[in-house]
């Protein structure tokens, strides 16, 4: 496989300038259209092959695949030096977040801002839309348990904007949700802070669907996200760019490994599985191989 060269341009987000992966316009990805774009991580457990799907996400897909193989400097993202060894973006990095029975997950390699991926996910694809509010105590539920905290850690003191506005206002007045009543998924994830694209065929959240590691509500790193079990709670909140193809019992191998004692590492592994290397292969397949449903 071709070394790439991985540019940088400034962007702005969570008020600091990062920079991020530039495809070039006359590169189409790693493989062709008509071939399955399979990344292949070896790790101390085994063999992990994740198939990833450009249409459901074609930007996150096109980055993530061009860092998979790199060049990526395990020092630092800038140019080669002589001390300097090339990798691609998994070599060397480890599972080091378990929820078991939820998710595992590869570490971010540092420094954890320096490489963004735009989500892109369509609601509609998803079913948001349909999914509503149907009682007062789902509406007090996602009020306390969701909407609340996030009210809370981004907006403070602030009057937050748009329709959590509205529904803080009414909240204030009657301390009661009923304005959430009928609301869909959707309504309540804008509110939130998501966004959403039309025209993706975009995937659930089931076990061995494979994810980003989300930065923001905007933004992920290319670290990758397992699911260990169906999670239609995250739906629309995970970006699914593929999903494991390999035997399914080395995640939950990988989930059953002893984790630190310590609270504040409480989801992260005693010994954790390293990834020994990645890379992407190109195989021969069809439209009809491909499951985005």
């Amino acid at each position: 496989m071709v070394w790439r060269v991985i540019e940088y341009v400034a962007i702005v987000i969570l008020g600091a300038a990062v920079p991020a992966a530039v495809a070039s316009a006359d590169d189409p990805g790693v493989c062709g259209s008509q071939q399955r774009s399979i990344v292949v991580l070896n790790t101390y457990d085994g063999v992990m092959e994740i198939e990833v799907f450009p249409e459901v996400a074609p930007d996150a897909v096109k980055q993530l695949l061009r860092l998979v193989e790199g060049p990526i400097y395990r020092e630092e993202f800038t140019a080669a030096g002589p001390e300097r060894e090339a990798a691609g973006y998994f070599d060397g990095l480890i599972f080091d977040h378990v929820r078991r029975g939820h998710e595992i997950a590869t570490s971010i390699r540092p420094p954890g801002s320096s490489m963004l991926i735009r989500m892109q996910m369509d609601a509609t694809a998803l079913g948001l839309e349909d999914r509503r509010v149907e009682s007062t105590v789902a509406a007090m539920e996602i009020w306390q348990n969701e909407i609340l905290p996030y009210e809370g850690s981004i907006h403070g003191r602030k009057e937050p904007p748009g329709l959590l506005g509205e529904w803080m206002t009414e909240w204030k007045e009657t301390m009661r949700p009923d304005f959430l009543l009928g609301a869909s998924q959707k309504d309540i994830n804008e509110a939130m802070g998501y966004v959403y694209q039309s025209g993706l065929p975009s995937l659930p959240v089931r076990r061995g669907a494979v994810g980003l590691r989300r930065i923001s509500k905007e933004w992920s790193t290319p670290a990758l996200i397992i699911a260990l079990n169906d999670r239609p709670d995250l739906d629309g909140r995970r970006m699914i760019i593929g999903n494991l193809i390999s035997d399914i019992e080395i995640i939950d191998k990988t989930s059953r490994r002893r984790l630190t004692p310590t609270k504040s590492e409480s989801n992260r592994p005693l010994n954790p599985v390293r990834i020994l290397g990645g890379h992407v292969e190109c195989r021969p397949g069809s439209d009809s191989d491909q499951t985005t449903e």
